[in-house]
């Protein structure tokens, strides 16, 4: 029973606590998608506020352009490249998330740049032409140095025009300020990067392009901007670039080793397949869900790798900037974890309440077992009629030792009846177990009656004590041999002892065993009193 018990317990306990596991499972699955979906928003946010700045400060070049040195007016020219160059170290140094920012006269490729190192450090480059009827120009890369700029660089047969870019011949034809496409940003000090470009149009009175000014973001700027927005505890963001039917490319990525590759020299953006994040390659099913989407609304789901699950955010990049999606991974275990503790802990702790359950419940069935089984005892041996009195230790529990009390209590009150009711028809009841009525049987008994002789006047001679002395000692005698010879003692009538044989059990030859029992009790009486 005990068993039975512990085991339905146990059964209960493990139904319990997957249900609440699963129910737990169930909530934090919600919450986790409603976090992927306002982490998705927030990095979408973020990145909105960076090119929105980058358009702020690329406007703020132009106009500082136009209106401060009255390009609007004149020509833009490399005459104004000192000053112009102050103001885009000035735009640097406050925004240490560009990669560079530049100015380039449209008339002559001429362009005047200031860019920023892979150790963080500016440089500004400078690149005149070397005659009018020439396509070589003399490329200056300078630092400040005190109150001047002094030359760190040269290279009198440069070759790079930086018109011959596709974002500038974008912007060129569609004479308004665009975000290029995702590419190799050429003319960069000691090393070519991949990047994007936001060029604005500088116009004249008439209307003529006269020069572009541009901003850039390199895609490792990119990358670390975004590798720094906490995503839990082991998700990530990544930015997707898809143009036309062109294949999407992953543009930033918090791996920003895996994210770009070398090809004869210069980088270029990997490949999905380069890449090899599963997990990037999988949340991309959903880049049609988030394009019929409304910029800003993201389009969730999950993915599994190696059995692990990982929810999934994309939305599509608001404003009027390059054609991005956000994406946002983040494991389902980050958000489990919590759970996953509190039912391990909850299923530990009712493991152990359940051990210590068991553990209690045998001892205190031991401990019970054991009276109850000597009451047993005890309650047999009273239908057997054997009533003699056994003391018992109290166990402690109320109803037990009352129960004890009360069977020694019934064994004494039957004693006293014995007295009264033959003991052989007694148990001859008890053992057939059928119950005492009037009525009876026809059945040849022998009956047998035996006194003392002048009991009367012994009775007066002896003291009371002495005289009930003797009494008890002749009515033992007289009843062993009956009962030795299978004869029922029926009562004592003061010194008279009446007993038969043949009820209630039948005997052979009830009168022979009256006769023999007469006789021995007759030689008892004579060896004890010659």
């Amino acid at each position: 029973m005990t068993i039975r018990v512990s085991l339905l317990l146990l059964v209960t306990l493990v139904v319990i606590t997957l249900l609440a596991f699963w129910n737990g499972r169930a909530t934090v699955a919600d919450l986790g998608g409603r976090i992927v979906r306002q982490t998705a928003q927030q990095v979408d946010d973020r990145v909105k506020a960076l090119l929105a700045n980058a358009e702020a400060q690329a406007n703020l070049l132009a106009g500082f352009a136009q209106t401060g040195l009255g390009v609007r007016t004149a020509r833009l020219s490399s005459g104004q490249f000192p000053e112009l160059g102050r103001q885009l170290f000035e735009v640097m140094r406050a925004n240490p998330e560009f990669s560079s920012a530049r100015y380039i006269v449209d008339a002559t490729g001429e362009s005047i740049s200031v860019i920023r190192r892979p150790n963080g450090t500016l440089v500004m480059q400078r690149s005149d032409r070397t005659g009018w009827q020439t396509s070589t120009y003399r490329r200056q890369d300078l630092v400040p140095f005190g109150d001047e700029m002094r030359v760190i660089f040269e290279d009198p047969e440069a070759t790079f025009d930086p018109r011959r870019t596709l974002v500038y011949e974008e912007v060129r034809a569609q004479k308004r300020s665009v975000w290029g496409g995702t590419d190799l940003l050429k003319g960069t000090v000691d090393v070519t990067t991949v990047g994007i470009s936001y060029a604005v149009p500088l116009y004249d009175n008439r209307q003529n392009m006269v020069g572009v000014v541009m901003v850039d973001l390199s895609v490792g700027e990119l990358s670390r901007y975004i590798s720094r927005i906490r995503v839990a505890q082991n998700g990530y963001a990544f930015l997707v670039e898809q143009r036309g039917r062109q294949e999407a490319r992953i543009v930033a990525y918090p791996n920003l080793d895996r994210l770009l590759t070398t090809e004869q020299g210069l980088e270029r953006l990997a490949t999905l397949d380069e890449l090899q994040d599963e997990l990037v390659t999988k949340s991309l099913d959903l880049l049609l869900v988030a394009a019929r989407q409304e910029p800003g609304t993201v389009a969730s789901g999950s993915v599994r790798r190696n059995g692990v699950s990982h929810l999934v955010g994309l939305v599509s990049a608001s404003g009027a900037g390059p054609p991005w999606t956000i994406g946002v991974v983040v494991p389902e275990d980050d958000f489990m974890s919590g759970v996953q503790r509190t039912t391990s802990f909850v299923l530990g702790l009712g493991l152990v309440a359940l051990a210590m359950g068991v553990v209690l419940t045998f001892w205190f069935a031991r401990r019970l077992s054991r009276p109850l089984g000597n009451l047993v005892t005890e309650t047999e041996r009273v239908r057997k009629l054997d009533l003699a009195p056994r003391l018992s230790e109290p166990v402690g529990v109320r109803e037990i030792d009352a129960l004890a009390v009360s069977v020694e209590q019934m064994k004494t009150g039957l004693r006293s009846f014995e007295k009264l009711v033959p003991s052989d028809y007694a148990r001859h009841l008890m053992s057939s177990g059928q119950e005492a009525k009037l009525g009876g049987e026809r059945r040849w008994i022998a009956t047998s009656f035996a006194d003392i002789i002048g009991f009367t006047a012994l009775s007066e001679r002896l003291p009371a004590e002495e005289l009930v002395k003797v009494l008890a000692e002749y009515l033992d005698m007289l009843s062993d041999e009956v009962i030795q010879r299978q004869g029922t003692v029926d009562k004592f009538n003061g010194d008279d002892v009446m007993a038969f044989w043949g009820a209630p059990k039948a005997v052979a030859h009830p009168g022979q065993l009256a006769c023999e029992a007469a006789l021995a009790e007759r030689a008892v009486i004579l060896a004890m009193h010659p």
